[in-house]
């Protein structure tokens, strides 16, 4: 019945969901980077100097413990292990009790990434992780072992730019498969189980991909959002009308599709196909 919100500066609030109002405020000694997360009665921050903070729901801090490198994306919970990653690429199992190491996971990197605040989806006590180099990687939440890596975009190209084939967003689990997409590479659905590759377009995206009702919703790097078939990749329309308007990963919303732009305005979109049904601007 809470929302919690943390700013940059290192203020943590916690608001009443039914009203808005505020139920209380502190002020950490650090800047955050990263948060919320939420999960076995924690209250998760990470911080630009590699820290991880787990505050209760009275605001209290319980333990502070250390990472590698930065913390840009939300830490997670499974059961009472906290799974966070760090900038540098590395996942860490924390024990929520006392934050103490678990286990750490890691993969070689290429020489040139994008720099991405993309985090980890915790689904049935499995980690999914996107990485430069069009990886997804499958990791066991209880010990960080690693289940399987799958390839969902091969980098090409001579320079070290036109090679960046990174995974930058969040992958998206739906049932029995998971689905991931990369810069300058493509979309894939993969089988969890096996982690096999069972189609893929030659669609890049940065700002990531959202599911609903068994169609795959996302926006390409230069504008253009796309409806696909989740189950075969099959295209059911695409929306062109917002190239270079840098938006944001599509937000399914029952009959309409929601995205944001630079310039603060949300579009809709009709779910059947395509076409604008409104435009709201921000201030």
């Amino acid at each position: 019945n809470s929302v919690y919100a943390a700013s940059a500066e290192g203020e943590l609030i916690k608001l009443d969901a039914d009203t808005g109002k505020e139920v209380w405020r502190i002020s950490a000694d650090e800047k955050f980077s990263a948060g919320v997360g939420l999960g076995a009665n924690l209250v998760l921050l990470g911080t630009s100097t590699g820290h991880v903070l787990a505050y209760d729901q009275q605001g209290k801090l319980l333990w502070k413990s250390r990472v590698s490198s930065e913390v840009l994306s939300v830490p997670r919970v499974h059961v009472d292990i906290v799974v966070v990653r760090a900038g540098d690429g590395r996942i860490f199992g924390l024990s929520a009790v006392d934050g103490s190491r678990k286990w750490v996971f890691q993969r070689s990197t290429p020489a040139l990434t994008l720099r991405s605040s993309a985090g980890i989806v915790i689904a049935d006590g499995v980690v999914y992780a996107g990485y430069a180099g069009g990886k997804l990687a499958a990791v066991k939440a209880d010990d960080g072992s690693s289940l399987w890596e799958a390839t969902v975009a091969q980098p090409k190209g001579t320079t070290e730019i036109e090679r960046i084939a990174d995974i930058t967003s969040l992958p998206v689990v739906d049932g029995p498969a998971v689905f991931a997409v990369a810069y300058q590479g493509k979309v894939a659905g993969i089988d969890r189980a096996s982690g096999r590759i069972g189609w893929s377009r030659d669609i890049s995206s940065y700002t990531g991909i959202n599911i609903e009702s068994g169609r795959l919703y996302l926006s390409h790097a230069q504008g253009a959002v796309y409806s696909l078939d989740a189950n075969s990749g099959k295209t059911f329309w695409r929306q062109g009308d917002l190239r270079y308007r840098q938006i944001t990963a599509p937000l399914p919303m029952g009959e309409l599709v929601a995205v944001g732009d630079l310039q603060g305005h949300v579009h809709f979109m009709q779910r059947e196909d395509g076409a604008f049904a409104a435009r709201v601007k921000t201030d």
